[in-house]
């Protein structure tokens, strides 16, 4: 294992995920109010109370939902990126710690707003752009994916399949109208 570590960190991606954590909470209050105040309504007898049971059930189903979604979401995005010859290690809103060595990473999707590294096992750490570096650490995750042969994808797609006048269209407008145009056959 390596001893030395790329240390990448931005406290604005980790504030951003802990406040959106913190509003998790304030979704649980709105979800117990709403409870409380079907059950109200139930055992008042404005409502049946099986309806009313109805709709706490399923506001309680689909905030749990939610709530394994957003969990998953805060839980990979990382602000803390560590890289090594041998392991990449992502610190996530909460500081718990998730490493994924080269030789397990499946692939490096690059999104518009992130890069993620996903791991064989499932695994994935969300970079955010927001980085201050995030030019110079995105190149050192593509350095080590080309080291260890690991896919790239753009927008879900091979980066060996891409069209560079689809990814930057404004190209279409710098190309000369003629191919012989600034050729050395002159």
């Amino acid at each position: 294992m390596s001893s030395w570590y790329e240390v990448y960190d931005n406290i604005d991606v980790h504030l951003m995920t802990r406040k959106r954590a913190a509003a998790m909470t304030g979704i649980v209050t709105l979800v117990i109010m709403f409870s409380i105040a079907a059950l109200a309504v139930g055992l008042e007898g404005s409502m049946p109370l099986a309806l009313a049971a109805l709709l706490i059930a399923a506001s309680w189903g689909g905030f749990a939902w939610w709530c394994v979604l957003r969990y998953r979401s805060l839980r990979r995005q990382v602000w803390c990126v560590k890289l090594s010859d041998v392991e990449i290690v992502g610190y996530d809103y909460a500081r718990r710690r998730s490493d994924v060595e080269w030789c397990n990473v499946a692939r490096i999707e690059i999104g518009d707003a992130a890069l993620f590294v996903v791991g064989r096992s499932g695994l994935t750490l969300e970079i955010a752009h927001l980085f201050q570096d995030f030019a110079e650490l995105s190149h050192r995750v593509m350095h080590y994916a080309d080291r260890y042969g690991i896919p790239v994808y753009v927008d879900g797609r091979p980066w060996q399949q891409l069209d560079v006048y689809d990814v930057f269209p404004f190209l279409h407008f710098d190309t000369p109208s003629s191919p012989t145009h600034g050729s050395a056959s002159r």
